[in-house]
């Protein structure tokens, strides 16, 4: 058929317009196979006898009753068996493969083939099955380029003016202006449509990355990602090298926080040396006892001035002596801004 003339409906059929006679014959087949075996396995019952008496008994009969009475002279016998012919089997599964045959194999809806048991044997009969498809892939191509032929058309001789498409998916975000200036009196477009299995989209990466191979094969990363399947490759390479480059500075800004913390623990340290060394009053200002194990809860500091402090068995007061007053006014007169550490191991807020 030609897809340029004609009607619609003549130009584009459906895969089983020319298998209308042998759906036909299929439901009759399973309609008469289907009665047959309906009468073999709820069998009739026959009543045998005077026509008066085998009537009464018939309507008075119940076939599932635990009790019935019947007349005299009546007999009561199951009514011919009929076996269901084997020949509409026959008749059915030679319809279902010419049905099969003229569309696509029973495989692409997922039923298994008799005499098939390997996984690649179902693969290829599979593919081979979706072959079929190509040609109304092929049909429908031409009928997107129809639409679009006309689509244009009705851009340059009716609208005028700029008209602006977006569109939204999992995979492809479009937004594109056409304008009639950039028809140009030309209506030509391409459409691509290619019906394909999951198996053979597989096959297709495992190919294109062997033939990429890292960037020394016979193929570039942008042809890589196309045969793939990606949409945009330059948009999906940026994303990778933006990637790359965050990973790159992670372990950089690792390095540069681990050096600030061990800045802050030296000044920390250098600033709780100058703490102990510069205060007056016999010893009172050291806070941290050198090369010995740091108390760490809070308020053990006083507990541990007690110890050193001058005069065994006199408890640390705070100020003590001139020089206990020389170290306070030191510590209030330096710049505010947190808490300060006292000789006696307290802290002034």
């Amino acid at each position: 058929m030609d897809y340029d003339v004609g009607a619609p409906d003549m130009r584009y059929q459906g895969i089983l317009k020319p298998v209308h006679s042998l759906l036909d014959s299929e439901a009759r087949l399973i309609t008469q196979y289907e009665a047959i075996l309906r009468q073999y396995a709820w069998r009739t019952i026959d009543f045998y006898g005077p026509a008066s008496s085998a009537e009464s008994t018939m309507d008075e009969y119940e076939l599932f009753a635990s009790k019935n009475w019947v007349r005299p002279n009546v007999e009561i016998r199951p009514s011919p068996l009929a076996l269901p012919p084997q020949e509409i089997l026959q008749q059915l599964g030679m319809v279902q493969t010419m049905i099969e045959e003229a569309t696509f194999p029973n495989v692409v809806r997922g039923m298994r083939p008799s005499g098939v048991s390997t996984g690649f044997a179902l693969s290829v009969l599979a593919g081979t099955g979706r072959l079929v498809f190509g040609k109304f892939a092929d049909a429908m191509a031409r009928g997107m380029e129809q639409a679009n032929q006309r689509f244009l058309k009705l851009v340059n001789n009716k609208a005028s003016g700029r008209v602006t498409v977006h569109a939204r998916s999992t995979v492809h975000n479009f937004d594109q202006s056409i304008a009639p200036e950039d028809i140009k009196e030309f209506y030509e477009n391409t459409v691509n449509l290619k019906a394909e299995a999951p198996e053979e989209r597989e096959r297709e990466a495992l190919l294109a990355l062997r033939l990429w191979n890292g960037g020394s094969g016979l193929i570039s990363l942008y042809e890589a990602q196309r045969r793939v399947g990606i949409t945009n490759p330059l948009e999906e390479q940026n994303q990778m090298a933006a990637e790359k480059l965050l990973e790159m500075a992670r372990p950089q800004q690792a390095q540069e926080v681990a050096q600030a913390v061990e800045l802050g623990q030296q000044r920390a340290m250098a600033a709780d040396t100058d703490l102990g060394g510069g205060g007056g009053g016999g010893g009172l200002g050291t806070q941290y006892l050198p090369n010995q194990a740091q108390l760490q809860r809070p308020g053990e500091g006083n507990i541990q001035q007690q110890r050193i402090a001058t005069g065994a068995g006199r408890e640390s007061v705070f100020p003590q002596g001139m020089g206990g007053l020389d170290t306070l006014g030191a510590q209030l007169g330096t710049a505010t801004g947190g808490g300060r550490r006292m000789p006696s191991g307290q802290r002034v807020e």
